[in-house]
C-alpha cells in the first residue's frame, strides 16, 4: 500500500468515527414513529447536530479538494443560514428547524459515508417538503 493510499484510508476511518453516534440523534429527529421531541430534546439536537455541522462541511469539503457542487454550494448555504438562526438572541429551537438540520447533517454524512444504509430509511420517514434536496426547504 502506498503512503498516499495508507494517509487516504487513515484520514477516512478517522472521519467515520468522528461522527460516531450521530446517527441515533438524527434517528431521534426524523423517525416519524417516535414521539414528539420536547424543547429540552430540541435544544439538546440543536447543541449535537450543530456541534458536527462545520466539521462535516470541512470534511466534505476536503474530498471534494475545494470544489464542491452545486449541491453543497446550496447546502453550505443553508447551514450558514442555521447558524444565523441560531446566533440570533431570540433563538428558540423549532421542531421545523432541528429537521432542517438533521437533514443537511445526514445529507452531509452521505457524502462523507457514502454506503450509509440508514440514510435511505431516514429520508424515507421524512415528509418530502423537508428533504434538503428541494428547494422547498428554504419555505419550510
Amino acid at each position: 500500500m502506498s503512503a498516499d493510499a495508507a494517509c487516504a484510508l487513515l484520514h477516512a476511518q478517522r472521519a467515520a468515527s468522528a461522527f460516531d453516534g450521530v446517527h441515533d440523534f438524527l434517528d431521534r429527529v426524523l423517525d416519524q414513529g417516535n414521539p414528539p421531541l420536547t424543547r429540552e430534546e430540541m435544544g439538546h439536537q440543536v447543541r449535537v447536530l450543530g456541534g458536527c455541522m462545520w466539521p462535516l462541511i470541512s470534511e466534505v469539503l476536503q474530498r471534494t479538494r475545494g470544489r464542491p457542487d452545486w449541491a453543497l454550494v446550496e447546502q453550505i448555504g443553508l447551514a450558514a443560514r442555521l447558524h444565523a438562526e441560531k446566533a440570533s438572541l431570540e433563538f428558540t429551537p423549532s421542531l421545523g428547524f432541528v429537521r432542517r438540520l438533521a437533514l443537511l447533517i445526514l445529507n452531509l454524512l452521505e457524502r462523507v459515508e457514502p454506503d450509509l444504509a440508514s440514510s435511505a430509511d431516514a429520508r424515507r420517514s421524512c415528509p418530502d417538503h423537508l428533504d434538503p434536496r428541494t428547494t422547498a426547504l428554504e419555505n419550510v
